[in-house]
């Protein structure tokens, strides 16, 4: 009978190992529960780290894919990269970069999720928190499409360093399309948004950016493009995207291209905090048919062809 029941309690312990994944010991009774750990849609679960998110993210099928929940904070130090078809859920918990590398670095992605996170900057990072990037060379199977990026705060705890970019999409060859950034705040930054297409083999087309909030800002909105119609960023949709200035502000929504980008109740406040400023709104002589319904205006430089200003008196 003793011998049965050392054999029980083994198994027992071998069962929960098993079910644990790369977590190294067992759950306590008093304290862990299994949604304190990181878990996926496989069943599995892994302890807390940057590296094992990456894990449970990567024993996902690309289809149908699946959920990983993160049910604590945890330190990342290398970029964790997302997959298609796989929704990651922080569930509100804090990320910590302790590296000057993006937080999220997006590339042959398709149909997945990255919600409800809370993400803070080291001293001097320079880095892009959120990237979507086509490399030289890309082909149709590493563009971006259908993603979500919503419920993000991303957190700049020092008051004197601001060098890193919110969010950056940078397309060298191929193209992205239609993804989602929705319900997202940044603090003190260089550039909230940067939009990139050196082109001229590349364009990102039916963009939604949605309720984003950029407290601090040396530029709110960055287009830099290629200059070549239907290349650089077109028929992308700017819904309630606003800014705060700092002293160190520059521009707020900075040299807009492309075709028929629409922009509605966006635009730039406490203005007069800004030392040297340029513009809060510029249209490139390559932008064509704007549309910008604006919340305020304070001074514009416009280049393009058909803009149109939903204002008394603006065209």
């Amino acid at each position: 009978m003793e011998r049965f029941r050392i054999l029980l309690v083994v198994s027992f312990l071998v069962l929960g190992i098993y079910l644990v994944g790369s977590v190294t010991r067992s759950f306590s009774d008093s304290h862990d529960t299994k949604e304190s750990f990181i878990r996926n849609s496989n069943g599995k679960y892994w302890e807390l780290s940057g590296e094992n998110l990456q894990a449970a993210i990567d024993d996902l099928n690309d289809e149908p894919g699946g959920t990983v929940w993160v049910g604590g904070n945890l330190t990342v130090s290398s970029s964790i990269e997302p997959k298609s078809y796989v929704m990651v859920d922080f569930q509100n918990n804090l990320v910590m970069l302790d590296a000057d590398v993006p937080f999220l670095e997006v590339s042959a992605c398709r149909f997945g999720a990255i919600k409800n996170v809370k993400v803070e900057v080291p001293e001097d990072y320079t880095s892009p928190v959120i990237l979507l990037y086509n490399p030289p060379g890309a082909v149709w199977a590493d563009r971006v499409r259908y993603m979500v990026f919503e419920n993000i705060l991303i957190k700049n705890p020092s008051s004197v360093s601001h060098e890193y970019t919110g969010i950056k999409v940078d397309i060298r060859t191929s193209n992205m399309a239609i993804n989602t950034f929705r319900n997202i705040q940044i603090e003190n930054c260089k550039n909230g948004l940067h939009l990139k297409s050196p082109g001229p083999n590349g364009w990102g087309n039916g963009f939604q950016f949605e309720n984003i909030w950029v407290d601090g800002f040396e530029t709110l909105v960055w287009f830099e493009g290629c200059g070549i119609a239907n290349k650089d960023f077109n028929h992308n949709v700017f819904e309630a995207v606003k800014g705060r200035a700092s002293s160190w502000t520059k521009d707020g929504f900075k040299n807009i291209n492309g075709q028929s980008n629409h922009f509605d109740q966006c635009g730039v406040s406490n203005w007069e905090a800004a030392s040297s400023p340029n513009y809060d709104w510029s249209i490139s002589g390559s932008a064509g048919t704007a549309y910008i319904c604006p919340t305020r205006v304070h001074s514009i430089s416009d280049a393009g062809s058909r803009t149109r200003f939903c204002i008394p008196g603006l065209r």
